[in-house]
């Protein structure tokens, strides 16, 4: 069943290269998991989920794929390489770069990218567990134990290779056209075991009641994911704002090579400051940075989400 799918991007010329790679590897990931569970009644997908932390630092979670079932969440991470990707049994992870032929380290691991957002994704929904979840044997329910695998899934032709040593992460860094099955054979998993015996006894050891999930609350727990979710920018329509100096004249931004940080210029009066404006709500400040092509200028709130391509 798919509950929410994948957004239009809405702002074409606001997005990057790389977020543009690795859409198009998110859009087939969701055609193949439409195309293998439209019709199942006990698996949930939802496309493209961005939220909140329960922080206070402004961070968001970005989820590319999550799998709802009524034994456990199932998030998967897109990668769209083209050379290929190998892993460590540390987790550590390598792409193989097709201009040079050579393995390059990764910014980020795709392996610690969805075990990080299957972290933020349970700490969520736990911090909300009384409106989500019912009560058992007077117990409230909760997601603390719930289990949550995670999935890398690697779109196109690259491939995938395993360290030497088989380690914790085999099966779980994928092709994406296998992805749909591997999720399918842990559902089945869950599915086939003694569900009842195991849960139940997991439930009054742990304090943390059953992790089967009802039909209601995974109702209550989709419409609640959908109701929180905070789409990227560039799925959103970014009103143009100007930004004028004290002397009346307009504002650009530029950035200053030495020091590596943002300045306001303004040509009418030759004012020359730091970049330090504040969000209008929150009184935050607000940071700048270019995208898109040809290039243009947002200013944005990470407290407040908002974001204003900047007018020069």
């Amino acid at each position: 069943m798919i509950d929410k799918d994948l957004e239009e991007i809405s702002s074409k010329e606001l997005i990057s290269k790389d977020d543009l790679w690795g859409y198009g590897a998110e859009h087939q990931m969701a055609h193949y998991l439409k195309r293998k569970f439209f019709d199942h009644p006990e698996i949930h997908v939802l496309n493209n989920l961005r939220f909140k932390c329960v922080t206070d630092d402004g961070d968001y979670a970005q989820i590319d794929h999550l799998i709802i079932t009524p034994y456990c969440f199932i998030v998967v991470e897109t990668k769209n390489w083209v050379g290929g990707m190998k892993y460590d049994e540390d987790g550590n992870c390598w792409y193989l770069s097709k201009e040079d032929d050579e393995w390059h380290t990764s910014k980020e691991s795709p392996i610690f990218q969805a075990k990080r957002q299957s972290e933020a994704l349970r700490r969520v929904l736990q911090n909300n567990k009384e409106i989500l979840r019912k009560k058992f044997l007077f117990l409230q329910g909760g997601f603390q134990n719930y289990p949550v695998h995670f999935l890398v899934a690697l779109y196109g032709e690259s491939n995938v290779v395993k360290p030497e040593k088989s380690c914790k992460y085999d099966g779980m860094v994928l092709k994406a056209e296998v992805i749909p099955d591997k999720i399918l054979e842990i559902y089945e998993k869950y599915k086939n075991s003694d569900t009842v015996k195991n849960f139940v006894k997991d439930a009054l050891l742990k304090n943390d009641t059953l992790w089967i999930l009802p039909e209601e609350d995974i109702k209550k727990t989709v419409s609640f994911l959908k109701e929180i979710h905070c789409p990227q920018f560039f799925y959103r329509k970014i009103e143009l704002e100007s930004v004028k100096c004290k002397c009346g004249g307009l504002l650009s931004f530029a950035l200053n090579r030495e020091t590596k940080k943002w300045e306001a210029i303004c040509k009418a009066c030759g004012l020359v400051k730091p970049f330090s404006f504040k969000c209008s709500k929150c009184k935050k400040p607000l940071k700048l940075f270019e995208t898109g092509w040809p290039r243009k200028k947002l200013a944005f709130c990470k407290y407040c989400d908002e974001y204003r391509i900047v007018k020069e």
